[in-house]
């Protein structure tokens, strides 16, 4: 749904899919002559211009790029790669794709940290005498959430700062002395380490690593199933059903987040557990959605409209956001994945997103306006609300996919008017 990437290193290319040292992948949704399309439209180069240069034929460049001939000349593929100044001539190759496998999308160089930090043997990974004060953990933990909420660095920020906190946390709270420790300093590093897992599972998620996400959800489930209060195990396990709606089991992913509001009948009934009812409500009608179960949906959904009424507001716990205005984003995206575009269109004209709404959710909206606005034919529209996602999180520009396939569309449909603003977006995007 939401995890593209960018190009990080010399040697590693991910974007329009991804290539590694001695490989090449298909860039993502687009074929060899999509490919050479968009790389002609962003230069500017008429067809016929682009077809001299190469000394061909416009006729063979149009074949090439509608996909209707080939592009199988050596000497051609290394033509047109200098005169659209394409560095990999890779992306001119039609590589086969392995079976079943599809391309990979994920960052792996922002991810190989945090990935060994979260399964790793503690002793290797955080040799004894490196362990930091409790005190400077706990500071670094409540950063990382501030860099979540506001940043417009925050992936590559986070990516940086949560490997070496995680171990830290981890190594308080698996050393061997730690049974001797005051029992307010144990509780103290239980909260840390779940606040930190949970950042983790949020920034995995946008990144694509639905495994470690849901790896890391479900460790910050477990930390508390010692000292917990209905709130706390219901914050955690909205983090897991989030994580679990991101993976191939909507039906799973549906009970569990309904089950996980019912365990709040326990804990005193005001806003706290309202927003974590109305919360839960929300990812339990997303998972019906992708059962196309379109009348769970619709109940659900209006579960949580009844929710958000009682609040009379968006409200955030521990991070989680609920209210009228999130339950208007969850159905403009519902809308959007039964490809009703016009009806998302509809439900937007009636929200208003405040600009100091949460970074991400903020660029997320825009962006999925941006795939309403092209589909219903609105490019302008669709580079308006890119552009205002770019103004809100630059680095959400860069990691979401359907960010990615928008302007991809955009460079293909191709417009004078908005074309040096898409080229812009693209950049920024890491597109090109």
């Amino acid at each position: 749904m939401l995890f593209p990437e960018t190009m990080v290193s010399p040697g590693y290319m991910i974007g329009l899919g991804m290539y590694t040292r001695g490989s090449h992948a298909h860039q993502h949704g687009l074929s060899v002559g999509e490919r050479v399309e968009m790389r002609r439209r962003m230069r500017g180069l008429p067809r016929n211009v682009v077809a001299q240069l190469v000394g061909r034929s416009e006729e063979w460049l149009r074949l090439i790029e509608s996909g209707q001939r080939r592009l199988n000349d050596i000497a051609a593929i290394v033509k047109l790669a200098e005169v659209l100044r394409v560095h990999d001539i890779g992306e001119l190759i039609d590589w086969p794709a392995p079976p079943l496998q599809p391309p990979a999308r994920t960052p792996v160089l922002l991810l190989a940290p945090l990935r060994q930090a979260l399964i790793a043997d503690l002793a290797e990974a955080h040799p004894p005498g490196r362990i930091q004060p409790m005190d400077v953990l706990a500071v670094q933990v409540a950063e990382c959430r501030r860099i979540w909420q506001e940043s417009t660095t925050r992936y590559s920020t986070l990516s940086k700062m949560l490997p070496p906190l995680l171990i830290g946390l981890r190594a308080h709270t698996e050393t061997p002395d730690r049974a001797q420790a005051e029992g307010a300093d144990a509780a103290e590093c239980d909260e840390l380490l779940r606040q930190t897992y949970l950042s983790a599972r949020q920034l995995l998620t946008r990144l694509g690593a639905h495994d470690l996400a849901w790896l890391a959800a479900d460790r910050a489930v477990e930390g508390t199933r010692r000292d917990r209060t209905a709130i706390t195990s219901a914050v955690g396990r909205w983090h897991l059903s989030t994580a679990f709606l991101h993976m191939p089991y909507p039906g799973d992913c549906h009970d569990y987040a309904l089950a996980a509001a019912r365990s709040t009948e326990d804990a005193a009934d005001n806003t706290d557990r309202a927003v974590l009812v109305g919360a839960l409500q929300l990812v339990a009608a997303q998972a019906a959605d992708l059962s196309d179960d379109l009348p769970e949906t619709s109940r659900l959904l209006g579960l949580a409209r009844t929710v958000a009424e009682q609040l009379g507001g968006d409200h955030s716990v521990d991070g989680i956001v609920f209210g009228p205005t999130r339950i208007g984003m969850v159905a403009i995206e519902i809308a959007l994945n039964r490809n009703n575009f016009d009806q998302a269109l509809q439900i937007a004209a009636d929200l208003e997103v405040p600009d100091t709404y949460p970074t991400g959710q903020l660029a997320r909206h825009h962006i999925a306006l941006a795939r309403a606005y092209l589909h219903t034919g609105e490019r302008v529209g669709a580079v308006f609300a890119l552009g205002k996602a770019a103004e809100a999180s630059p680095e959400d520009l860069r990691y979401d996919l359907d960010a990615h396939h928008t302007l991809q569309q955009l460079i293909l449909t191709g417009n004078r008017v908005i074309g040096r603003d898409v080229i812009h977006l693209a950049e920024l995007a890491g597109l090109v």
